[in-house]
């Protein structure tokens, strides 16, 4: 106790007898003839009083009073560290690497979350006038001075930021090393790690790697980005010597939607999408309506072509130019070419093609061609003052003229530049001599 208990007697001057007892401190008297009764008052939380000391807690030896209890806590240990004692009955509790502190008023210790930049992983070393910023992750926001707005959850994200606002960064590594940009948001592992553009959206690991400058405004979703890109959406991966890519695609909402009467279609080059509109011409004519656009033959472009035997539509966008006897055709690009009788230079004996010429070249037989058809021409010339024989097939004749050949016959030439052009009537299997130049012998 801090106070002791006294008693305080008053008596007459000169040795004189007592005539008054009092009590102080916690203890009474009692004054009665001829005795005084002294007595404790018990004490309370209000009262000054005698208390005795609990023997669990408490040991008096020779007048002093020592604690001795095991139920009040004389260290606090935490995670790591090991126990620790109080410093003049006192102890120390604060925060690390956190913009939360304990604030201590009266008997109250208090956490106050409810800050204007709530970091829990960095204390905002650098910070000079940026306010409405939270993050959670060890040196998160670790260059921000001026920043607002900015949020950030995962290590090292939005750690190298300086003045930037309104940026959002949630994966480790996320926005590392940006400094001035704002407007950025990057959700997964490494999603926009370099560059110090704005207005980029980047979702997934790894998002938007490649960019390392000031590549602005572009949106993408699980895919690397393209260095110098700006207004780009990209979305997935067909890189696949990369670890995660896409080989096909599916959206919702875009097929069977009416857009309008519009001559557009979609066009696709190297993954990117765009549009093209269908123009029409004195050829063709473009009508689009909801969902379809239908294309048609302008009134110039003929679809019936007469000859001078009947005509012929176009089957399957297509029409067919054959030659008749003598007469070949031969087409490429936008130009088809009829060609008279094709001619060749023989040294040796050969069977004649219908239709067809020789500049003959040696002392040959040339054989005509059976089962040919009505109007079927060969033509020959004597090229080298040889001796040339033109040989009817089985059963054929050889007219020039009013002289004919044998059956099976032939007509010979021994003079250089002798010419016969022959044309066959199937009627009477003969051969006709439709131009003669020179001699020609029939036998």
């Amino acid at each position: 106790m801090s106070q002791m208990g006294a008693i305080k007697f008053i008596g007459g001057g000169g040795g004189g007898a007592v005539n008054q007892v009092t009590g102080s401190n916690g203890v009474t008297a009692s004054p009665t003839t001829g005795n005084v009764v002294v007595s404790g008052i018990d004490a309370t939380t209000s009262t000054l009083g005698v208390a005795s000391f609990d023997p669990t807690f408490f040991t008096v030896t020779s007048g002093n009073v020592s604690f001795s209890g095991t139920t009040i806590a004389t260290t606090i240990t935490g995670n790591s560290g090991g126990p620790i004692s109080p410093s003049s009955n006192n102890w120390n509790i604060k925060t690390n690497n956190s913009t939360a502190a304990f604030v201590g008023s009266g008997s109250t210790l208090t956490l106050d979350f409810g800050l204007s930049n709530l970091c829990l992983g960095s204390s905002l070393p650098s910070l000079t006038s940026g306010t409405q910023n939270v993050s959670v992750g060890d040196i998160d926001f670790l260059a921000l001075t001026s920043g607002s707005d900015n949020v950030a959850v995962g290590y090292a994200c939005l750690d190298s930021l300086t003045t930037g606002s309104s940026n959002s960064s949630v994966g480790f590594n996320s926005l590392a090393l940006i400094t001035t940009g704002s407007n950025n948001s990057a959700l997964g592992s490494g999603a926009l790690p370099g560059g110090n553009g704005s207005y980029n959206i980047a979702v997934g690991a790894n998002a938007g790697t490649n960019y390392a400058s000031t590549e602005s405004s572009n949106i993408v979703i699980g895919n690397p980005g393209t260095a110098a890109d700006s207004n780009v959406i990209r979305i997935g991966d067909s890189n696949n010597a990369h670890s995660s890519y896409q080989t096909k695609c599916y959206i919702a909402g875009i097929d069977g939607v009416n857009v309008g009467s519009v001559a557009k279609v979609v066009t696709e080059a190297s993954d990117q999408l765009g549009t093209a509109t269908i123009t029409g011409s004195s050829t063709v004519t473009v009508t689009p309506t909801a969902n379809t656009i239908t294309l048609a033959a302008g009134t110039s472009v003929a679809t019936t072509f007469n000859a001078d035997s009947g005509s012929a539509t176009p089957s399957s966008n297509a029409i067919t130019f054959a030659g008749g006897p003598g007469i070949t055709t031969s087409a490429t690009g936008s130009t088809v070419t009829i060609n008279s009788v094709v001619f060749s230079d023989p040294n040796t004996n050969v069977t004649l093609a219908a239709n067809t010429g020789v500049f003959a070249k040696a002392a040959i037989t040339l054989t005509l061609p059976g089962s040919v058809a009505q109007g079927t021409v060969v033509e020959v010339v004597n090229a080298l003052a040889n001796t040339i024989v033109i040989q009817a097939a089985s059963s054929q004749l050889i007219r020039v003229g009013s002289a004919v050949s044998s059956a099976t016959g032939t007509a010979t030439s021994v003079t250089q530049g002798d010419t016969l052009i022959l044309r066959y009537r199937t009627a009477n299997t003969t051969w006709y001599a439709t131009s003669v130049i020179g001699t020609w012998s029939l036998a």
